[in-house]
Parts: structure tokens; C-alpha cells; sequence
């Protein structure tokens, strides 16, 4: 799959993160792989492990679904 920049999310996250002095925001890209014929369990994951750290707290996420790295990734 292809990435995506998602312009938008970008643009807003850069105001917000401005506004609070928190710096100059993240770019952001998305792989979309809710449009492979095999469906969208890695996207789905991937939005799960967002809510969750934001549930927890976290200021910054890094995310990785693909095969056996996803627990590295939130090792």
C-alpha cells in the first residue's frame, strides 16, 4: 500500500500544537490498508493502539501492524 498525507489532520494538529507552544506538530501519513482486498485488521489495530495511549496519557505515538513487529513496536 501506498502512503497518504493526510493534509488536513496535519494542518490541524500543526495550529493546535502551535497554540499551545507545544512546537511545530507532526506530519502526518496514513498507509491505507483498509483498501487491500484482504480488509482493514491492520488499520483497525492501529486506531486501537491510538485510542488506548491517548486513554493513558501519551503525547506521542508510534505505531508499527505489520507482521510480528507490532509488539516491538509497542515494547
Amino acid at each position: 500500500s501506498k502512503l497518504y498525507f493526510a493534509e488536513g489532520l496535519t494542518r490541524h494538529l500543526r495550529e493546535v500544537s502551535s497554540a499551545k507552544g507545544l512546537g511545530g506538530g507532526a506530519k502526518v501519513y496514513f498507509k491505507r490498508e483498509d483498501l487491500n482486498h484482504t480488509g482493514s485488521h491492520k488499520i483497525n489495530n492501529c486506531l486501537g493502539q491510538i485510542l488506548l495511549a491517548k486513554r493513558m496519557g501519551k503525547k506521542r505515538i508510534i505505531a508499527e501492524t505489520g507482521a510480528g513487529q507490532h509488539g516491538v513496536a509497542s515494547a
